[in-house]
């Protein structure tokens, strides 16, 4: 049951392979990068992308044009840099000693914007402290719903007190074995979990624990909620070809 407070401030969305087309699309430089196929199919749907310093060249290679280039630009080969200033790209430039990642960064240039949702993608592998702290900071920001997608994963991220607070998903549309696997980011969670193996009514979710992982939606819809805290809910997924 929904509290009073949450029946007003519940916020839900329907997870459907694809953000709805419009979002915002940062690309980073990890080393460990999707594939250009996907690389293209989010841009393709994105109304804005920007690249966090050495996520350029992931776009240059891939074939897609960008809005922006952010960052101190210490990683970025000259080929991309080049290329990118000369068909008159946008530049927001760094120095580099700041407190800050660039990929943080370029999350901070698309606060206030206006987008529902920014999609983050090239943030998994490579370095697991940049890993770690890039998916904390992504997860926390207010204003718009964080998603990131791999080759093989998404992560959505619902917030208590952020632009949404629950998920549904389809059985039909979940690709590999059904799972799904729910982790709190930053502390405690409090969650709920319908249609799923393992249900959860209102529990905590401790990041010290694996209570949240690898279940299982049994019926044809499940729906997630966080009722405090911040959760990710990770949807093994692949491209289709």
């Amino acid at each position: 049951m929904l509290s009073d407070k949450e029946k007003h401030t519940d916020r839900q969305i329907d997870w459907s392979v694809w953000p709805e087309d419009g979002f915002a699309l940062v690309i980073s430089g990890s080393p460990v990068g999707v594939s250009a196929d996907l690389l293209r199919e989010l841009a393709t749907r994105a109304n804005y992308i920007v690249a966090a310093d050495s996520g350029a060249q992931w776009a240059h290679d891939a074939g897609i044009e960008l809005n922006v280039v952010l960052g101190d630009l210490d990683s970025i080969n000259s080929r991309s840099l080049t290329y990118f200033r000369n068909n008159k790209v946008g530049f927001v430039e760094f120095d580099r000693h700041k407190d800050a990642t660039d990929i943080e960064l370029a999350f901070r240039h698309l606060e206030g914007q206006g987008y529902s949702t920014v999609v983050a993608t090239n943030m998994l592998g490579g370095r697991i402290d940049q890993t770690l702290a890039a998916v904390g900071c992504f997860a926390k920001l207010r204003g718009f719903l964080p998603w990131i997608i791999a080759d093989d994963v998404q992560i959505v991220f619902l917030q208590s007190e952020g632009t949404c607070s629950s998920l549904r998903m389809r059985q039909d549309l979940l690709s590999i074995n059904r799972e799904i696997s729910l982790v709190p980011i930053g502390g405690s969670a409090t969650v709920s979990a319908h249609g799923v193996e393992w249900e959860l009514d209102h529990e905590e979710l401790s990041p010290l624990e694996t209570k949240g992982v690898s279940n299982v939606v049994t019926a044809d819809c499940a729906l997630v909620r966080v009722h405090q805290g911040i959760i990710a809910v990770m949807i093994p997924w692949q491209l289709e070809a």
